[in-house]
């Protein structure tokens, strides 16, 4: 979602990402044409710019994929960057208008790995960003209101967490700084922040393959509540997290 509280869906199978405005009914405000393309996921940085997550290209999605960018309401794209090391999955602004994105390096190793792109529309390169501790699979990466990076780690179901780092110094993110444990759910394939900042959203598999969404108190990690869910890979909350400072 955006500061007006529009809804922005990576449309995998449409090569496209509609804008929704509230209530979220009818048709989109705004598409943006992501053409041969695979939009896995999207965020919004606080002046509005969109970034894409291509996880790889049509037809045969072979490649490393790429980030598109776009200006504030633009359908048209102002910037693409790709890394041919670099395999994407997930990706979130800070509020500076810094991307993050996690993924996995090239073949050989497929070493999981999260990387840095600054400029927005003027983006031109991909920085990867080191870790002190062993990342596992990751699903997901946002930024909080202090800036800190977080990551949804998967290595098993006994060791699934959502490590946040301090934002990066010299090209690494150092070892997390808090850690939430969610334990006994197989996977965490899409997390959100409310909008307080104060509470975090895990959509996840639990130990019985079925598809739930459990709230935890951020940073702390104390499990607040469970709530049944049919299914999905993506989750939003409104308002946004992060808001444009007001000029002083």
């Amino acid at each position: 979602t955006d500061a007006a509280r529009k809804l922005y869906v990576a449309d995998e199978g449409h090569s496209a990402v509609p804008v929704y405005a509230p209530p979220y009914t009818g048709a989109p405000a705004l598409t943006l044409d992501d053409t041969g393309e695979f939009p896995y996921d999207v965020a919004v940085s606080p002046k509005g710019v969109v970034g894409v997550l291509n996880i790889c290209s049509a037809p045969s999605c072979g490649d490393s994929g790429s980030v598109t960018f776009y200006a504030k309401n633009s359908s048209t794209p102002c910037a693409t960057v790709s890394d041919p090391n670099f395999y994407m999955s997930n990706d979130g602004f800070d509020k500076e208008g810094n991307l993050y994105i996690d993924g996995f390096g090239g073949p050989p190793s497929y070493i999981s790995t999260i990387g840095e792109i600054k400029g927005g529309c003027h983006a031109n390169k991909i920085m990867p960003l080191a870790t002190t501790n062993t990342l596992g699979f990751l699903y997901g990466i946002k930024v909080d209101r202090a800036g800190r990076v977080a990551v949804a780690d998967y290595h098993d179901s006994a060791d699934t967490a959502i490590d946040t780092y301090n934002p990066p110094k010299q090209g690494s993110l150092g070892g997390p700084v808090s850690t939430i444990s969610l334990a006994g759910l197989l996977r965490a394939y899409s997390f959100t922040f409310r909008g307080s900042g104060a509470e975090i959203y895990v959509g996840a598999a639990n130990n019985s393959s079925n598809y739930e969404v459990v709230s935890f108190g951020y940073p702390g990690g104390a499990e607040i509540k469970a709530f049944n869910a049919g299914g999905g890979t993506g989750m939003a909350a409104t308002p946004a997290l992060i808001r444009r400072r007001s000029p002083r």
